[in-house]
């Protein structure tokens, strides 16, 4: 019976034998700590070089990384650990810190090792760059392949000197060479056939979710973006993926790949490779407990290693991470066929023939901020807006979600000066997991009444949801725009003036189906945004009401 990963690693792990240093339970590297797991293939071996965590507890400590390991197998099952194949001074411009790499095989024969590390700062690199070494073998010896960063912080521009960390690398069956990389920006670029010199202009991708850690992999003419997610929506880190039939795309986000693993960790970093048919999932948590030493922590993780399977459409099936990883043998291809439903995408919700909620927006788009920057509300008969532009008022999403501890109905208050028939809401919505027709968001709407003061601190719903309970809105988290609730010319409730209303989105709590995004400040004086019937305020000493996207359209 296969089992959950996260109760009893630890225990697990620490009955390991000392000299053990690896074996086909999770996690497969018990010697020590390590992280960022890459596996590479040649011919009947699958290697894997990880990252190796050495904090040793002392307060105040983050992540110590100093060289790069490397383990293989014949079967997945059997692991030899071939010791620190290098460090972060292999590189004659290096300067601190070996954080997450890829070994690929170029089209030379030789083997190329990109990765992340701190430059010399009395050489101008004193941000993180991206390496790449040269070797003849996946575990070395290496050495510095140009001399040089092949990207530097200058040559991606931003606020963040981070960024150009985590390279993935794809080599098409014409020699085309392509590198993915960054965090909280993906970016993509082709490389020379050469393997070292980036050959032509640095591009974004706009991913949802994204925040790092991308894999590139092929599979059936399909290519697959797998990439740490959910990190700038304040929970522990997830593992999305997306998918194209070119890689100059589009892109279409195709949901979870994983959640969080738990255990301690806060990250996350996903590995994928095929061998001898069979495609694996490699990830770290923070199970591992080293006999007679430390726990693992989000600085002390360890790698583990699962099954991952593909249904008949080319979707993958969510990783179920495990105490015993490969130990079991996989499941049978046509017991995942048997068993796969397919995704329906976007669905429109009608509560009756006068009344639809669509999300509006083709399922394979994703409008960045930059794609939005003059975004308005549609225009219309707008009784009631909190904001106009859709990117510079309502910015922010970071806090107010559903989410890990969040809320369960996420709310926006409004007072009327004219009488109207509701004629359409629209909420601005967008990042999240989406929701299927399994666990629809719900869109409710009540009257609070006259003498409701607009930015009460808290507000209770005595009577009937003015929706009849039967707003449901699947979603799709390939879209990012408001999501409009209309009805039938003269069909809709009668809305009040001066009457204090409240719009809530209503999902299962702790989930992240969507996010609602909100204002920084109190832009809408006649009402503000509530958690679970309670106002949300800004900090500081002068505590301000926030606005979520609402617009209320009416005659």
């Amino acid at each position: 019976m296969r089992k959950s990963a996260i109760g009893k690693l630890g225990v697990l792990a620490g009955f390991a034998a000392a000299s053990l240093a690896a074996r086909s339970a999770n996690p497969i590297f018990t010697d020590t700590f390590t992280a960022d797991p890459a596996p590479i293939v040649v011919g009947d071996t699958c290697y894997v070089i990880t990252t190796q965590d050495e904090n040793d507890g002392t307060p105040g400590q983050w992540l110590i990384m100093n060289n790069w390991r490397a383990y293989s197998s014949k079967d997945m099952k059997n692991w030899t650990y071939h010791g620190k194949i290098m460090d972060w001074k292999t590189y004659s411009w290096g300067g601190s810190d070996s954080w997450a790499s890829q070994v690929v095989k170029g089209p030379d024969g030789k083997f190329y090792h990109y990765t992340t590390l701190v430059g010399k700062f009395d050489m101008g690199y004193g941000c993180r760059c991206t390496g790449v070494a040269v070797s003849d073998t996946p575990i070395g010896p290496w050495k510095d392949a140009i001399g040089k960063p092949l990207v530097k912080d200058s040559d991606t521009p931003s606020p963040y000197g981070w960024d150009d960390i985590d390279p993935t690398i794809l080599i098409e069956d014409d020699g085309t060479v392509w590198m993915a990389w960054g965090n909280p920006v993906c970016y993509l670029a082709k490389l020379k056939k050469n393997m070292v010199e980036i050959d032509g202009e640095i591009r974004t991708m706009p991913l949802p979710n994204y925040t790092e850690g991308p894999w590139l992999f092929k599979r059936n003419g399909t290519y697959y973006l797998a990439y740490v997610s959910h990190n700038h929506l304040g929970y522990g880190e997830k593992v999305s993926y997306a998918t194209a039939k070119s890689m100059e795309g589009p892109w279409t986000y195709r949901g979870l790949l994983c959640e969080n693993p738990g255990g301690g960790s806060f990250g996350i970093h996903p590995g994928i490779c095929q061998f001898k048919g069979q495609w694996y999932f490699f990830y770290f948590n923070a199970a591992l407990q080293i006999p007679g030493g430390l726990h693992g922590d989000s600085n002390r993780r360890s790698v583990c290693a699962d099954y991952m399977y593909f249904n008949p459409d080319g979707s993958i099936r969510q990783i179920e991470m495990t105490e015993r990883g490969l130990e079991d043998d996989p499941i049978a291809q046509s017991e995942i066929d048997a068993s796969f439903k397919p995704a329906r995408g976007i669905v429109t919700r009608c509560l009756d023939d006068s009344l639809r909620f669509t999300a509006a927006g083709a399922t394979s788009s994703w409008k960045s901020f930059e794609d939005m920057r003059n975004v308005r509300w549609n225009k219309g008969d707008i009784a009631v807006s909190t904001g106009g532009n859709l990117y510079y008022d309502f910015p922010f999403y970071s806090t107010h979600r559903h989410g890990w501890g969040g809320a369960e109905r996420l709310a926006q208050t409004f007072r009327l000066e004219r009488d109207i028939t509701l004629e359409k809401l629209a909420l601005f919505l967008g990042n999240g997991d989406g929701a299927g027709e399994e666990s629809p968001l719900e869109v409710r709407l009540y009257d609070l009444g006259g003498a409701a003061c607009p930015n009460a601190k808290a507000y209770e719903c005595s009577g009937e949801d003015m929706l009849g309970g039967k707003a449901k809105l699947t979603y799709n988290v390939g879209f990012r725009g408001p999501a409009e609730l209309s009805f039938a010319s003269g069909k809709g409730p009668i809305l009040r003036a001066g009457h204090v209303y409240v719009v809530e989105l209503v999902a299962k709590k702790n989930t992240s189906p969507v996010v609602w995004f909100s204002s920084d400040k109190d832009k809408f004086p006649e009402g503000a945004a509530y958690r679970d019937g309670k106002k949300i305020e800004n900090g500081g000493e002068k505590k301000t009401s926030i606005d979520f996207g609402l617009a209320v359209y009416g005659r």
